[in-house]
């Protein structure tokens, strides 16, 4: 989880670290414009540790190049400059959701120069308005014109998510890290039809409950939707401990799910 910085004068959960002018009772709007402008070493800290996350899984046997790094709202953020900045090896690609871009500086490594990035944003967005979505476009055709950028604006949706996003989302993880079309085109609507028998379609692969345990919320609900687990069933986990005893058991941690229950 992010820490709580100041913001505003009120702690706030953030990966970015605040500028010393925004620390005490400077005013909410001033501290959100900002932070919307964020220079690249206020992001340089939590950029470092996904970057040690992503060196993790490296080192375990995954390939860089079915490593996607996702990010919502200042996650985006952080998520899009650590995939530009890997210098270790080509990513899968990066996901910025109802997110923003920063300021113009960011460091882009010569082996990340044609990144895949799934750009999505709602319309309806009043926290990070939609001409952020667009304008982390711009910057990344700036900076990188061999990324392959792709941006979907979603209609009525505000600072959320839908389900056209994450049907979305699904298909860009699906294709990016070469785990088969097949589940990646899949309706991830409540009324989709139930999941293919087993090994009639590749699904996202169980993984070790220390790997589970270390996932955030948002990791975990769409880990589960890889895994096939209908959204109808995942609208019922309301907590981050709720998605992760529903994955401990996806995965055949019956003594670890029961643990934590």
């Amino acid at each position: 989880s992010a820490p709580c910085v100041p913001y505003g004068g009120f702690p706030v959960a953030s990966w970015l670290e605040p500028d010393k002018a925004c620390v005490g009772g400077a005013a909410g709007l001033a501290a959100a414009a900002q932070m919307l402008r964020a220079e690249s070493a206020t992001a340089q800290r939590a950029i470092d540790y996904v970057h040690a996350l992503i060196r993790r899984e490296v080192a375990r046997g995954v390939p860089a190049e079915r490593i996607i790094v996702g990010g919502f709202s200042q996650g985006g953020l952080v998520a899009v400059r650590a995939a530009l900045s890997f210098t270790d090896a080509p990513l899968g690609g990066a996901l910025a959701l109802s997110t923003f871009f920063g300021d113009e500086h960011a460091k882009v490594a010569r082996a990340n120069e044609r990144l895949p990035v799934l750009v999505a944003h709602g319309d309806a967005d009043r926290i990070v308005p939609p001409s952020e979505g667009h304008r982390i476009v711009e910057q990344l055709r700036r900076l990188a014109p061999g990324a392959d950028v792709r941006f979907e604006l979603y209609a009525g949706m505000a600072h959320a998510s839908c389900p056209e996003e994450a049907r979305d989302v699904r298909e860009f993880v699906f294709t990016r890290a070469g785990m088969g079309a097949a589940d990646a085109t899949a309706p991830a609507s409540a009324d989709a039809a139930p999941a293919a028998t087993a090994g009639s379609a590749v699904r996202a692969p169980p993984l070790e409950p220390r790997a589970l345990e270390e996932m955030g919320a948002a990791a975990l609900k769409a880990y589960l939707r890889a895994r096939g687990v209908p959204d109808a069933e995942l609208a019922a986990c309301f907590e981050r401990a709720d998605l992760l005893v529903r994955a401990l058991r996806e995965c055949g941690g019956a003594e670890a799910a029961a643990s934590c229950d």
